[in-house]
């Protein structure tokens, strides 16, 4: 009987071990702050994908449940403070080193000025739908080089549409001269935010070199 009892002892104590100490799958040595420490270079760690309907189903969701939502494309976590909180970058940025060049009259998007929230893109998910800071940088000047005369007018646009206290008709006689554009919109799902721009005169065509376009969530 004695017997029986060590060896039940041994085990009791085996398990207690076992449960407190760390778990390592693909990972002999798991890092001892870790509860659970999982390794491997070629899979990855699927958490439960649902959509936004059926993540709010979740009865007293627990804080730091995580989920993948189908709809927005993100991971999902539970705060008490926020509720679910999409766990999405707040900031986009474009620049492109090559130059473009207008002779349109009429508007016509800047070559690669444009970003679309929640669209995906050559595999880059972009920034998701809310207010966003709007900033647009560049140098411009007459496709001759010369200092001539050169008008004309840029804007920041929501699917097509120029934001009113965006729009600047710019005029310059300079070799190179810096533009900057910057408002604040409000873009909802698949809605493109992006730069237009035409010359006064197609005698007079304008060039933009080393531009860039930045979105940052501000709500």
């Amino acid at each position: 009987m004695n017997h029986y009892k060590i060896v039940f002892t041994l085990l009791l104590l085996s398990f207690s071990a076992t449960s407190t100490a760390q778990l390592g799958i693909g990972n002999a040595s798991p890092e001892i702050s870790s509860v659970l420490d999982i390794s491997s270079t070629n899979k990855g760690l699927l958490v439960p994908r649902m959509n936004t309907l059926e993540r709010n189903l979740i009865v007293n969701p627990a804080e730091g449940l995580l989920i993948y939502n189908t709809d927005e494309l993100y991971l999902n976590a539970f705060t008490q403070t926020t509720g679910w909180k999409v766990l999405a970058s707040a900031f986009k940025s474009i620049t492109i080193p090559t130059s473009d060049t207008t002779s349109s009259i009429v508007d016509t998007t800047v070559s690669g000025m444009t970003i679309i929230p929640l669209n995906v893109n050559n595999n880059n998910i972009n920034p998701l739908p809310g207010t966003y800071l709007v900033t647009f940088n560049s140098e411009c000047h007459n496709l001759n080089a010369l200092p001539t005369l050169i008008t004309g007018t840029f804007s920041i646009c929501v699917n097509g549409v120029p934001v009113p206290d965006s729009i600047r008709n710019f005029t310059s006689k300079e070799l190179q001269h810096a533009l900057s554009l910057q408002t604040i919109v409000t873009v909802t799902k698949d809605q493109t935010v992006e730069i237009k721009w035409h010359t006064d005169s197609v005698a007079n065509p304008i060039v933009l070199e080393n531009r860039t376009l930045t979105l940052m969530k501000v709500k």
